[in-house]
């Protein structure tokens, strides 16, 4: 279990090595503490860089998941008619995107991959994604096809 202050306290430890050993730094300890520090490395956008890629690839990995978080926030916030301003089409020949959906329009299927957010044609679909869903989709020479990614609530019929 872990305590809100210890992520205080890993705050600390890591803006003192930084302040003392610069950005390139060492970390000794437990998978546990060194996953640990990776990610409050990433919570607080400390620009570090571990002598440990493992610490590294964990750091990277958080900030990929805070970055989809920013996108999905940014996106629920915006009204329905705001979405289709702020998404683009996809790229139906050859695309790969993977997200949340986060709007469903009578024309759209709005969908979170960073900024912009990707505008599929609804009509593409055979079931119609939940809202919050996280889908996998690819485009081969116009065609849709659609992985829905763990945990996701059941999908409703056009």
């Amino acid at each position: 279990m872990r305590l809100p202050w210890q992520d205080d306290a890993l705050e600390l430890s890591l803006r003192l090595a930084y302040a003392k050993f610069g950005k390139k730094l060492t970390v000794h300890g437990s998978a546990v503490f060194k996953a640990n520090i990776a990610r409050v490395a990433a919570d607080i956008g400390l620009k570090v860089e571990f002598t440990d890629p493992n610490i590294n690839a964990l750091k990277i990995q958080r900030e990929a998941e805070l970055q989809r978080e920013k996108a999905f926030t940014n996106a629920t916030l915006l009204p329905t008619t705001q979405w289709l301003k702020h998404s683009v089409k996809p790229d139906t020949e050859q695309g790969h995107y993977q997200g949340q959906v986060v709007a469903v329009t009578a024309r759209y299927v709005i969908q979170a991959q960073g900024q912009p957010l990707i505008r599929h044609d609804r009509r593409l679909f055979d079931e119609v994604p939940t809202i919050g869903n996280t889908l996998k989709i690819q485009y081969d020479a116009g065609q849709l096809k659609l992985t829905p990614i763990a945990n996701n609530a059941v999908m409703r019929r056009r």
